[in-house]
């Protein structure tokens, strides 16, 4: 029941309904608003703008449309699985008595979000994108609504695995986009780096490497527990756990990794493509001395 004086956004023509709508997700969006004070500002019910920010309820002349994903093994689905193991969430949140369940990746490179943000629709079918949101952190913010999907990936790592196995190239792009590292320092030395508290995870990627790409890795372990890693709103966040690295650095195991895999993150690509020049460019010199030899 609409409360008295607000507009009635049913018995608007559909342009106007649009306009509104446009309204409400760029004040969530640039001006970080919550539901009840933009809902004041449009001058409509909080119902209304709880229906377009979080169950993705666009205004149209049809019935809103449910997204169903396409859950076959996929190069699109690998990397979302990926994706949401490193940087991501899922998120169980209610509004109004319903469940919403929301899949969101939160990263500070924006081409690793716009890649997720094309993945994730085209599993929905979903012809526009969803909208990209700014945290405090200047991180970059992305939510997706799927009960299937959602279900789909709170499934144990021992469930997902035969999805992973047939598109291993897509889901290790996206760990390394996500919790990954890629360093090349002034002495020569290379290394790409994966880090997780997740123990099982990195022995699994490990496996991957090894058995589908015949990459060589090696994963370590290190004990910060009760050291400061970083600040967040000048609060100092402490390690409570021990953390995991997988480390790749032979170079032979680089130069295949950089021709099996490609990140989304275009920094870290370029590091990883300066790595294969390198290592290509040294083996040349090596075989021209040999052969003056």
């Amino acid at each position: 029941m609409e409360l008295k004086g607000l507009l009635r956004t049913r018995e608007l023509p559909i342009e106007d309904r649009i306009v509104l709508y446009d309204k409400a997700m760029r004040m969530r969006e640039h001006e970080e608003l919550g539901d009840v004070e933009i809902a004041k500002r449009l001058n409509v019910s909080r119902k209304t703008v709880d229906h377009w920010l979080y169950e993705n309820s666009k205004p149209s002349n049809l019935q809103n449309r449910t997204y169903q994903p396409d859950l076959n093994p996929s190069p699109e689905l690998s990397f979302i699985i990926g994706a949401i193991l490193s940087d991501g969430c899922l998120s169980l949140n209610k509004w109004r008595r319903k469940k919403v369940k929301q899949i969101i990746l939160v990263a500070k490179d924006l081409d690793f979000i716009e890649a997720f943000n094309q993945k994730i629709c085209y599993l929905l079918s979903k012809n526009t994108h969803y909208s990209i949101q700014t945290t405090k952190q200047n991180h970059f913010r992305v939510v997706a609504c799927s009960s299937r999907l959602y279900d789909f990936l709170n499934n144990d790592l021992s469930q997902l695995k035969l999805y992973i196995e047939q598109f291993p190239c897509e889901f290790l792009g996206a760990l390394i986009d996500g919790d990954g590292s890629v360093a090349k320092w002034n002495d020569g030395h290379c290394c790409v780096r994966i880090s997780s508290i997740d123990e099982n995870l990195l022995s699994f990627c490990q496996q991957l490497l090894d058995k589908k790409l015949n990459i060589e890795s090696k994963v370590y372990s290190f004990d910060r527990r009760g050291t400061s890693h970083s600040k967040i709103n000048e609060r100092v966040i402490f390690t409570k756990k021990i953390i995991y690295e997988l480390r790749i650095h032979r170079k032979d195991a680089l130069l295949k990794l950089s021709h099996s895999i490609k990140l989304t993150i275009k920094r870290k690509q370029d590091t990883l493509n300066k790595i294969a020049q390198t290592i290509m460019n040294k083996k040349e010199v090596d075989t021209c001395d040999y052969l003056n030899v």
